[in-house]
């Protein structure tokens, strides 16, 4: 799928009010109600409400590509290098070159949304 906003907005409007988890390598880190969503720059900041109605704003890099699950209550974001060297293999390579600063953990990874 090529990301645009209208896929994300698209995708993201069918989600709203349902409680999400937020996952990479299979270590949950965010959880809640979501509330409200909006782009900022080169993020999509998602607005949760936890169970005891405190709303906390979690900032999430804007993916490379997003996969909707076969599941119906589960979405992908893509933060592969090989998505973002679209699969070829000398751009692969220097991307992995580069010299990686500090611990992301969205860093070629994939996230996975499961909602309810």
């Amino acid at each position: 799928m090529i990301i645009t906003i209208d896929n994300i907005d698209s995708i993201l409007k069918n989600i709203l009010q349902k409680n999400l988890k937020f996952t990479v390598n299979k270590k949950e880190f965010y959880q809640g109600k979501f509330i409200l969503f909006k782009y900022n720059t080169y993020f999509i900041e998602f607005l949760l409400q936890d169970d005891k109605n405190i709303k906390k704003k979690v900032e999430i890099p804007v993916p490379f590509n997003i996969i909707l699950g076969k599941s119906q209550n589960k979405i992908y974001f893509d933060y592969s290098l090989q998505t973002l060297a679209f699969n070829k293999q000398k751009i692969l390579d220097a991307l992995n070159k580069l010299v990686k600063r500090g611990n992301n953990k969205f860093y070629n990874n994939i996230m996975e949304i499961s909602y309810e």
